[in-house]
């Protein structure tokens, strides 16, 4: 008999919850483009058309940009495409 609504149900039964990716797991896909920082410091920008923020840690950081916001971001000092084969 349940109580409370509390399941008995031995944990071998239960479904697991899905698997989260880490925020900070390389994103690649094929909306996706490279875009290197080349600046001295670190840098945070928000994509205009996703709202999504990039963080570049410092010189030489690459993070896959959905492709909406990367041509916009490509404006912004000392942010420019990786070079072909990076990543």
């Amino acid at each position: 008999m349940s109580c409370c609504g509390n399941d008995k149900t031995p944990s071998a039964k239960r479904a697991e919850p899905p698997v989260k990716v880490s925020a900070f797991a390389p994103r690649f896909g094929r909306g996706a483009i490279l875009i290197e920082y080349a600046g001295p410091r670190g840098l945070m920008v928000r994509g205009p058309c996703t709202g999504k923020l990039y963080r570049f840690a410092g010189r030489g950081a690459r993070i896959a940009v959905d492709r909406r916001d990367a041509l916009r971001l490509l404006v912004v000092p000392n942010l420019q495409r990786a070079p072909a084969g990076a990543g």
